[in-house]
């Protein structure tokens, strides 16, 4: 085959593979474009939705102790509630408090009456039976004997007597009977006249409660035992003790049914407090009032009172009813347009936050978070000034920027204005006081900067609230007491801000400025496991963030990012340190039974292995991709260059085998610590270090990455790597200042003159 065909079918394969990658690419834009459509579409969906959630008057735009502007008159004739009828309710309370039935329980007194009377007969029977061994001259002495058989012939009459004493073992069928009257007891027994008068009454059930557990239970007066209906269960309950003689258990049970008596009677205190509830239980009854369609309702100067606020909202309700779906319609427009707005603005000046799907879903669990703070405050007692859009403010200016913030904000005061009842003044405080709170959060570097920037938010909130009372001719202490709630919105937000920050931070993985101070603190774990293992490493991680801290300065990017991301960008060189140059003890070198290929696959590892560690101690995407990012896609050149000294002649050996992974910078601050790493490198071999040497040497490393297209994929103006470039000679050749030297000879002879003493003044 010719040259020139190999050539031409190169070139077709080249145009073929870059078209598929171009298609590849459009797609993945279109799916990603889909995604955010549909988060906004939802987002405006939820928030429609959390508008018309509640029942609430959203066209009534006027307070109670505000002083009308105008006149306002019934557009139609209505009704409203005003005032409590107090007759009416007290004859409906009364109606409910008669409805409750009587609440009865068990009294334990007509048990013990029973238990004393058993216990008397069973006493007088044991007597008895002990005179009755006794001789008859010995009965004589006993004067009480005819007294006690005539009394218990009363009770069980002459043959009973005799046959309950057969036995001779009275105490066991005393035993028997109180458990039978125990177990009788236990149930509640009614009397035939209550049982009676309940039916004459309509009632099929009463309400029985424990006196000790205070349990309620609704028994069926049917199901009720009587004192006629209890003898059929005296028999069985005395049987169960084996009793065989059938003339005693008649005997006993004759005996215990003249015991039983009804238990069942009025719980008074239980009932009344049921009363009491059925009464608490009825609504009050309100007074109604009319108004004719043209009357006045409020004349313009007056004060509104609380009942002008129930025929507003009477008048609101209903008017809201008649044009709701234009309303409704109004709303959807307007919301649609407000996410619109948000949508094309981040998509096009914000796009590195557009394409970040967590990010898109950070904004738009704020704004719901937001609408739905504003519906839950608006249907409670507390003031529309209460609202927190400051909150939502702050912490987009500390998780994302303030520019996004800004907008946020915007979009944020009307959805709030349109759940408030469409106030201008709502607006115009929310949005003071988010914009404002953008001002004063705006790189807070400490969580007391929250909290002050809530109580600057406070104070300007209230301000604003007293210049529109001071417009709205409102007298003093009407708009200072609203001011109270501004300052209290400021103090509140503050406070979420200071709950919901380190909750986002963990679960979206972002960074702050706040958490990378926390981890600027040289006792970290991953630091002083570096100091450690792999000094010559971490004395070059420092120097490499006040490197990359000043280059940083000089072109308005995230400074502190940069020296943090610094410290931890060689992280994955602990484990195998001695593989590094700069942390080498001994003139043992690890690589010297390494192929070159070999010994640039343990450098490039340190990348992975530090990506695995920022993970595992959870340092934040953002410095674990810069981590990740900080030698780009570069060539190890010194293993390169050794592999092509030491290859064969049949053998190729490939430039992409010793890159790194990659992927290039991507910020501005990848970028500068991919720069400030390479150049503190190479100023650590240079020989004679001066100002000369370290410009050229600079801008030889950076001439280097941007020819080997490492800077391609950060936004690096060529103006911006010009000014980092200035920034790393001014540092190093602060760090490489040249010194005197001073010959042996010479120090002691100084030493020695300052040694003596100084010689008096005879003057």
């Amino acid at each position: 085959m010719s040259p020139i065909i190999k050539k031409t079918l190169f070139r077709i394969k080249n145009l073929s593979g870059s078209l598929n990658a171009g298609q590849r690419q459009k797609e993945q834009t279109t799916a990603i474009n889909v995604k955010r459509v549909l988060i906004t579409a939802l987002v405006t969906f939820v928030i429609i939705g959390i508008i018309y959630s509640a029942k609430l008057p959203i066209r009534r735009s006027l307070n109670e102790g505000d002083i009308a502007v105008e006149d306002i008159y019934a557009p139609f004739d209505f009704q409203y509630e005003w005032g409590v009828d107090e007759e009416k309710t007290k004859a409906y309370q009364s109606q409910a408090e008669a409805k409750v039935p009587n609440i009865y329980s068990i009294d334990e007194g007509v048990f013990k009456g029973a238990e004393t009377e058993a216990e008397e007969f069973f006493s007088l029977l044991l007597s008895y039976s002990k005179l009755a061994a006794l001789s008859a001259e010995e009965e004589d002495k006993a004067g009480n004997m005819e007294q006690l058989r005539q009394n218990l012939n009363a009770e069980i009459g002459k043959d009973g007597t005799k046959i309950l004493l057969e036995t001779g073992d009275v105490s066991k069928l005393e035993s028997y009977t109180l458990e039978t009257l125990r177990t009788i007891y236990s149930y509640p027994i009614i009397s035939q006249k209550m049982r009676k008068s309940l039916r004459a009454a309509g009632s099929e059930d009463i309400v029985v409660c424990n006196k000790l557990t205070r349990k309620k239970k609704e028994e069926r007066i049917a199901d009720i035992d009587t004192g006629k209906s209890i003898l059929d269960k005296i028999k069985p309950l005395l049987l169960y003790h084996n009793i065989e003689d059938k003339k005693k258990v008649r005997i006993l049970s004759r005996l215990i049914s003249s015991w039983v008596e009804p238990n069942l009677t009025i719980n008074q205190d239980e009932t009344d407090i049921a009363k009491r509830e059925a009464r608490l239980m009825v609504a009050p009854t309100y007074l109604i009032r009319g108004m004719e369609k043209g009357e006045v309702v409020v004349r313009k100067g007056q004060r509104i009172s609380r009942e002008h606020i129930a025929q507003l909202d009477v008048v609101s309700t209903m008017a809201a009813a008649g044009k709701s779906f234009s309303q409704f319609w109004g709303i959807v427009i307007l919301i649609c347009l407000l996410m619109l707005i948000l949508y094309v603005y981040i998509k096009k000046f914000e796009y590195s936050i557009f394409a970040q799907g967590k990010l898109l879903l950070l904004i738009s669990l704020l704004i719901i978070f937001i609408a739905l703070s504003a519906r839950l405050i608006v249907s409670s007692p507390l003031s529309s000034y209460f609202i927190p859009v400051a909150a939502v403010s702050m912490l987009i200016t500390l998780l994302i920027n303030g520019r996004v913030a800004a907008i946020v904000v915007v979009v944020a005061a009307v959805i709030v204005t349109l759940i408030a009842g469409i106030k201008f003044n709502i607006f115009l405080v929310s949005m003071v006081g988010g914009i404002f709170a953008i001002c004063t959060i705006y790189k807070a570097r400490s969580r007391s900067r929250i909290i002050r920037s809530g109580l600057y938010v406070g104070i300007f909130n209230l301000i604003t609230i007293s210049a529109i009372g001071i417009i709205s001719n409102f007298e003093p202490n009407i708009f200072l007491r609203q001011g109270l709630w501004g300052i209290a919105n400021g103090i509140a937000s503050a406070a979420i801000v200071m709950i919901l920050l380190p909750v986002l931070e963990y679960l979206f993985k972002l960074t702050t400025d706040i958490k990378l101070l926390e981890l600027a603190d040289l006792n970290h774990p991953l630091l002083k496991d570096m100091v450690a293992r792999a000094q010559g490493t971490y004395h070059h991680s420092i120097i490499v963030g006040n490197l990359a801290e000043t280059a940083a300065n000089t072109i308005a990017a995230n400074s502190l990012l940069c020296r943090i991301s610094a410290y931890y960008h060689d992280i994955g060189k602990i484990e195998k340190a001695e593989y590094f140059a700069e942390n080498k003890q001994e003139l043992k070198d690890m690589h010297k039974g390494l192929s070159p290929s070999m010994s640039s696959l343990v450098i490039t590892n340190h990348v992975k292995d530090g990506v695995e560690l920022a993970e595992k101690y959870k340092l934040g995407n953002s410095i674990k991709d810069i981590i990740q990012q900080h030698h780009g896609a570069s060539v190890v050149t010194y293993f390169y260059h050794q592999a092509l000294e030491k290859k064969r002649q049949d053998e190729t050996i490939s430039k992409e085998a010793f890159r790194y992974m990659g992927p290039k910078p991507q910020t501005k601050e990848s970028a500068i610590v991919m720069l400030a790493d390479s150049v503190e490198a190479a100023s650590r071999v240079l020989k004679n270090p001066t100002p000369q040497h370290l410009k050229e040497l600079v801008r030889k490393i950076v001439n280097n990455k941007f020819i080997d297209r490492q800077l391609d994929e950060c936004n690096l103006t060529l103006k911006d790597i010009n000014k980092i470039a200035e920034s790393f000679v001014r540092v190093l050749t602060g760090t490489y200042h040249s010194r005197v030297e001073y010959p042996d000879n010479k120090l002691k002879k100084y030493e020695n003159n300052n040694n003596r003493r100084p010689k008096k003044n005879k003057t």
